[in-house]
């Protein structure tokens, strides 16, 4: 039995679906190792219905990480290999504006995160809120900071590790309509 699966719908590339590029300006990260649980779509795996943070004391939390503009960026990247199914890398991009102490123990720290953007684009909701990283996490590679380059801003790449690949190319959260799926993530931060 193949693992290769087939197309299941028609694709349309036209004026009633030309996206809006782009990401909010909040994203919403998670340590992955302090998710419980994902629910998800029986049909559709790559939709996520629910997520539940483990019950521990102090209570666990999601982090928000706040841009401007176009200085937050994510996707993925498939990996195509002869002898195994395709699988994807996702990656998250952004700047690091503070150098507090305490700022600075936490860049150093990053790592095993699940990210959770909002995409511009709102023309249905299944598709606006897209976890990265959601199964295997995402790591650090590259962290860079020059004082002279880049307006004196950390820049950090974070990835799905080598061999540690995601099943789809995204997964998208719904929890009923917009706001509903607005407000569930809010409410675990």
């Amino acid at each position: 039995m193949s693992c290769i699966n087939k197309i299941v719908k028609e694709i349309v590339n036209n004026c009633s679906t030309t996206p809006v590029s782009g990401l909010e300006t909040t994203i919403y990260l998670f340590n992955r190792t302090d998710i419980e649980q994902i629910d998800y779509d029986v049909v559709n795996t790559s939709l996520i219905t629910g997520i539940d943070l483990a019950s521990t004391s102090p209570a666990t939390t999601g982090y928000k990480l706040i841009g401007t503009k176009k200085a937050l960026n994510a996707g993925f990247e498939r990996v195509i290999a002869e002898d195994m199914p395709d699988m994807f890398k996702h990656k998250l991009v952004f700047s690091g504006f503070e150098f507090d102490s305490a700022s600075i123990e936490n860049f150093d720290q990053l790592g095993d995160l699940v990210a959770i953007v909002e995409r511009k684009d709102k023309n249905n909701v299944d598709g606006t809120f897209v976890a990265y990283g959601i199964n295997t996490g995402l790591f650090i590679s590259t962290d860079t900071y020059m004082a002279n380059d880049n307006n004196g801003v950390r820049k950090i790449e974070m990835d799905t590790m080598d061999g540690q690949l995601e099943k789809h190319s995204q997964n998208n959260v719904v929890i009923g309509d917009y706001k509903a799926t607005k407000d569930f993530l809010e409410a675990l931060m």
